[in-house]
C-alpha cells in the first residue's frame, strides 16, 4: 500500500457563492428516475453538492463517482443526468452519484488541487454514508470526461488521503477508487512531461511549442500568481503532486480509457489536450505495472473489448 498522505486533505474555509447554473432540484435521470438524493451538500462551498441514485440491492452495492469535465472551468453534475450510462450502471445494480466540484477560479493558491480535492471529498463522504445508504465501501469506481477523466485517474492512482488520526469521520474515509473509466483524458498534469513522458509517441520539439502556448493558463492552474515562475521550486512541488502517471503502481484501479482520436498530430492547445497519446501513456504506463487495462490506440489498433461501463461493472461486481 502507499503511504498516507493527510498534508493534502484541504481545511476549508466558508467562501462566497459560487458562479455558474445548477441543475434544477431534484435530479431526474435519462429512464426518469429521481434521484435518492439531490443537491446534497458534501462540503462547505456551494459547489460541493452531488445528486445520488441508490441501486436497489439486496447486498451492499458498489458506487460510481460521475465527475464533469469543463476544464475545470464549466459544467457541473448536470451534465450526467441523460447519460444512459447512468442508467446501465444502475440497471446492473451499482449506485451512482454525480458530483460538483469548485472551479479553479474559486480555489485561491490552491489552483486545481483544490478542485481535485473536493472530488476526493466527495468520496470520502459517500464512503461515510455506506452502511446508510447499504454500499460496499471496498467498491468505488469513478468515470469522466476531459476534467473529468483526469480528476478519476488522480483519485487511482494518488496516495490516498485517508486520515485515521482524524476526528472527522469522513476524514477517516478512503478517496482512493478501485476501476475508473476515462474518455478525454489528460495522460498527467505535470505539463512538463507532455514533453518528456509522451516523447516516444509525440515529436518533443513540437510537444514543447504547443505546450508553450498554456503557460498563462498554467499559472492559475498550478495557483500561482500571473508573474510566477513555472519552473519555481514551488511549481515543482505542485507539478509532483498533479503527475497521474508517476503516482501509478501495481495497486491503483483498473483502468479503461479511450479518448477516441486519430493519429493526426495534434497542432494546438485543444488538440492536444485530449490526443490519443495521452490515453496510450496511460494504457502503456498501467501495463508496465500490471494493472487491468484497456484503452485506444489507433497506432496499433488495439481498442477496449468491453463498454466503459461493462468494464467498470465486471471489476466492481465479479472480480
Amino acid at each position: 500500500m502507499k503511504p498516507l498522505f493527510s498534508f493534502l486533505l484541504v481545511t476549508f474555509t466558508a467562501v462566497i457563492a459560487s458562479q455558474g447554473a445548477y441543475a434544477q432540484s431534484p435530479a431526474i435521470n435519462a429512464a426518469g428516475v429521481t434521484a435518492d438524493h439531490s443537491d446534497l451538500s458534501y462540503g462547505p462551498h456551494s459547489r460541493n453538492i452531488m445528486d445520488v441514485w441508490l441501486a436497489e440491492s439486496d447486498e451492499p452495492s458498489p458506487m460510481v463517482v460521475c465527475i464533469h469535465g469543463g476544464g475545470f472551468k464549466n459544467n457541473d453534475k448536470s451534465s450526467w443526468h441523460n447519460s444512459p450510462e447512468l442508467v446501465d450502471l444502475l440497471e446492473q445494480g451499482i449506485s451512482v452519484a454525480t458530483i460538483n466540484y469548485r472551479y479553479v477560479d474559486q480555489t485561491g493558491d490552491m489552483g486545481v488541487l483544490g478542485c481535485l480535492n473536493d472530488c476526493a471529498l466527495a468520496v470520502q463522504y459517500i464512503r461515510s454514508r455506506a452502511d446508510e445508504w447499504n454500499l460496499d465501501s471496498s467498491r468505488f469506481g469513478g468515470i469522466g470526461g476531459s476534467a473529468g477523466a483526469g480528476s478519476c485517474l488522480w483519485l487511482a492512482t494518488h496516495p490516498d488521503l485517508v486520515d485515521l488520526n482524524s476526528d472527522d469521520p469522513v476524514a477517516q474515509q478512503s478517496s482512493r477508487l478501485q476501476a475508473i473509466g476515462l474518455t478525454g483524458t489528460q495522460a498527467t498534469y505535470n505539463f512538463d512531461h507532455w514533453i518528456t513522458k509522451i516523447e516516444e509517441l509525440y515529436p518533443a520539439q513540437q510537444a514543447a511549442e504547443v505546450v508553450a502556448q498554456m503557460t498563462p493558463t498554467m499559472l492559475q492552474f498550478y495557483g500561482l500568481p500571473d508573474d510566477g515562475d513555472i519552473d519555481s521550486i514551488e511549481a515543482q512541488a505542485i507539478k509532483r503532486e498533479l503527475d497521474m502517471l508517476a503516482w501509478m503502481s501495481a495497486d491503483d484501479a483498473a483502468i479503461w480509457v479511450d479518448n477516441g482520436q486519430g493519429r493526426a498530430l495534434p497542432q494546438n492547445k485543444g488538440q492536444l489536450l485530449h490526443h490519443a497519446y495521452h490515453a496510450i501513456a496511460v494504457g502503456q504506463k498501467a501495463k508496465r505495472v500490471g494493472l487491468d487495462v484497456e484503452y485506444r490506440d489507433p497506432y496499433t489498433g488495439e481498442t477496449p473489448i468491453l463498454s466503459r461501463v461493462d468494464f467498470i461493472a465486471m471489476h466492481l461486481l465479479f472480480l
